[in-house]
């Protein structure tokens, strides 16, 4: 066989019904070698990129992107027996496949060295059909692959494809700085010069993984340190992480951080003061820098003050002794206490009944803490008060209070008092007048005495007096009241308003337009206080409306009302702008003009009294019509009730007032079904008004029998007779 060479060549975008989307090799030559080409968005039923039947081939800084295999292989598909198919310093990322997304044996060997194989889909990144094998040193497999220098970690592509979308060229597969795979592959065996043409290794010293060697520097860690400050806590102990002494840290990511190896460092009392140490930064590559820093440990935390009470009897001189020891009560630290002290340590008579000192505890770091006692001077003669008398006025809330010391004149002991009491200190509005109070009068000891004095409560505060305006409108009989609480406006006092009073609450028709009244507030304890309010005095007619009618032509006139009235007022009827009659006075009701002939009517109202006039609403018309009564329904048929529905109408203007005048033979629809006797219809029974000039009643009448009927409108009648009428 031959040897063929492909270096420097680019395969893409290529389509293959068979095999080796971009390159099918089968047994024409010994060896293959592909060196430095490109195997892109090709696909294939086998082997998207390179398919290798029967044949060993050699592959070397070559890359496989988005290649796509309906069967197996994605990036490669070797298969036969006793041949191998070497991939050094390749890269296959983003191929697609059923089985081995990146490649796939079959009864063949496939060695792998300083590759990676990342990011392939649908399958496992190497797969193997039949007795074939594939031997990995030094890559990086995605999912692990057993082998010395392998990795199982994301190689930081800059541009890492998606299998889900091959065939595809879209993707950069150069490595990015803080890549895993840079310097992790081994210079034997590898390529003098990567896919761009860059020579490996680069800087010199490991080759790194892939077809792409990295052409700049691998970022290193940079340790950066910051002092910190530790503070024991109550018991004695405290601690810090590494990560509190890093100030900035940098390298590839994720970063750890130890101190000593250790992630956190404990501290006790013995620590106290600075300690230097050395943290450790390690990258993501297991690179490692350090810097040092000084932790500093402080005890700020003060002892625990525990004080007991205590009691001393003061010797023949009035003097007494107090040591801390006796006031101490188990005082303790942490880190140890250096002293006790307490004050005031001396007592004399003016120190007499319940004293207060403070036991001050100091540690050995400086830190103090103090507690508090009670010390217990014995003293037994009881003081002598004094009272003086007192006059107290309620504030404006209608309280006051009265404190011990406005009542003590001077009361004293020999050894001081502690305390003076009242009996009674708070008063209220009910509290006016005089009381008599207690003073108790009590000694440091506790030893007490009393006596009396007279306080005397007044109230002087004013209330507050406040108006509202009042609008005042005349009665009927043109008078008017108004009531202090219709002007009052929330007048109030802080004891309460005994009585309300108006300067002038009577008014008439002389006292039309505005008013100033005065409002005079007297509260409880007959203080008192005014305020001014404006009262407007109307006299307002009521406007009512004019109410019309219409007659029958055979007629002459129609009633002319009003829909309501005033008594003491006066209503002048006018017919055309023409008066007509005389003013009618008000009833307080509605008012009947009598019959009135056609024409236009309006009515003026005006005060007996004030004068007042006012227009009612209108015109309303008088207007006459022709009044018809019509052939009421009927059809020969007769009912199988035994009764048949009739409508009784008559055709006349509307305001008029239909009635049933006379009637023989009709019957009410409200009569039970026969044969139960009917109820005849009843004289002054009213038609109904429906619209359209038209009055209507439904009535009954017996089949076979005729009826007769007369309707009235009070003035014109109308009569009809069907058939013989008969009941």
């Amino acid at each position: 066989g031959t040897m063929a060479t492909i270096s420097n060549c680019a395969f893409l975008r290529n389509t293959a019904t068979g095999y080796g989307g971009g390159l099918s090799i089968g047994a024409t030559a010994s060896t293959n070698i592909i060196d430095k080409c490109v195997f892109a968005g090709n696909q294939s039923a086998e082997g998207g990129g390179i398919k290798i039947i029967d044949y060993s081939a050699t592959i070397t800084s070559s890359l496989f992107l988005g290649n796509k295999s309906v069967g197996v292989g994605g990036g490669i598909s070797t298969q036969g027996i006793a041949y191998t198919t070497t991939a050094t310093n390749c890269t296959f990322s983003g191929n697609s496949s059923s089985s081995g997304g990146a490649i796939h044996t079959l009864s063949s060997t496939s060695v792998l060295l300083n590759s990676i194989l990342w990011g392939n889909g649908n399958s496992t990144e190497i797969a193997h059909s039949g007795p074939g094998s594939t031997t990995a040193t030094y890559s990086i497999i995605q999912g692990g692959y057993a082998g010395a220098g392998n990795l199982n970690v994301d190689p930081l592509f800059v541009s890492q494809p998606d299998h889900l979308t091959a065939p595809t060229t879209a993707g950069d597969l150069h490595l990015q700085i803080c890549s895993p795979a840079i310097d992790a592959g081994t210079n034997a065996g590898a390529p003098a010069n990567d896919l761009d043409g860059n020579a490996r290794p680069f800087p010199a010293t490991d080759t790194d993984m892939g077809a792409f060697e990295f052409q700049g520097l691998q970022q290193i860690p940079v340790a950066l340190c910051q002092n910190v400050t530790v503070e024991l806590n109550s018991m004695g102990n405290g601690g810090t992480s590494a990560s509190s002494l890093d100030n900035g840290s940098t390298g590839c990511a994720p970063l750890v951080l130890t101190i000593n190896g250790m992630n956190n460092l404990n501290f006790t009392c013995s620590d106290k003061g600075p300690n230097t140490y050395t943290l450790t930064v390690t990258d993501a590559l297991g690179v490692t820098a350090t810097c040092t820093a000084v932790v500093t440990v402080k005890d700020n935390v003060a002892p625990m003050a525990l004080c007991k009470n205590v009691a001393i009897n003061l010797n023949a001189a009035g003097n007494g002794n107090l040591s801390s020891a006796q006031v101490n009560n188990g005082s303790l630290d942490a880190c140890g206490i250096n002293s006790t002290a307490v004050s005031p340590s001396l007592f004399n008579c003016t120190n007499v009944g319940m004293n207060t000192v403070t036991l001050t505890v100091t540690d050995d770091s400086g830190n103090s803490k103090t507690c508090t006692a009670k010390v217990t001077v014995n003293d037994i003669t009881p003081p002598a008060p004094l009272c003086q008398n007192l006059t107290v006025e309620l504030n404006g809330a209608g309280m006051a209070t009265v404190t011990p010391g406005q009542v003590d004149n001077n009361s004293s002991d020999a050894c001081g008092i502690k305390s003076l009491g009242l009996s009674k200190t708070d008063f209220k509005c009910v509290d006016v007048g005089l009381h008599t109070v207690t003073l108790t009068v009590t000694d440091n000891n506790d030893n007490t005495n009393t006596c009396t004095a007279t306080v005397t409560i007044s109230d002087k505060t004013p209330p507050q007096a406040q108006c509202q305006n009042v609008m005042l409108d005349l009665n009927n009989s043109n008078n008017g009241v108004i009531t202090p609480g219709q002007v009052d406006n929330g007048s109030s006092d802080n004891c309460g308003v005994k009585s309300l009073a108006l300067s002038q609450d009577q008014f008439g028709c002389g006292d039309l337009g505005m008013h100033t009244v005065t409002l005079t507030v007297t509260d409880d304890n007959n203080n008192t206080n005014t305020c001014t309010a404006k009262v407007t005095v109307t006299n307002a007619l009521a406007v009512f409306d004019v109410i019309g009618g219409s007659f029958c032509t055979d007629d002459v006139d129609a009633t002319v009302s009003l829909s309501g009235s005033e008594t003491g007022v006066s209503y002048q009827l006018k017919r055309n702008g023409i008066n007509t009659g005389a003013p009618v006075p008000g009833t307080g009701s509605l008012l009947d003009f009598g019959m009135q002939p056609t024409g236009s009517y309006t009515v003026v109202a005006s005060s007996d009294i004030c004068g007042n006039t006012a227009e009612m609403n209108g015109p309303a018309q008088v207007v006459a019509g022709p009044c018809d009564i019509s052939v009421p329904d009927h059809c020969d048929c007769e009912d199988p009730s035994g009764r048949t529905p009739v409508t009784l109408k008559v055709s006349a203007l509307p305001g008029q007032t239909w009635t049933v005048k006379a009637v023989i033979g009709l019957y009410d629809t409200s009569s039970p079904a026969l044969p139960a006797p009917q109820t005849p219809l009843a004289v002054d029974t009213p038609l109904t008004y429906i619209g359209g000039d038209m009055y209507t009643l439904n009535v009954y009448r017996l089949n076979n029998k005729g009826y007769y009927v007369v309707l009235t409108n009070g003035d014109s009648d109308r009569d009809i007779q069907v058939g013989n009428p008969s009941w």
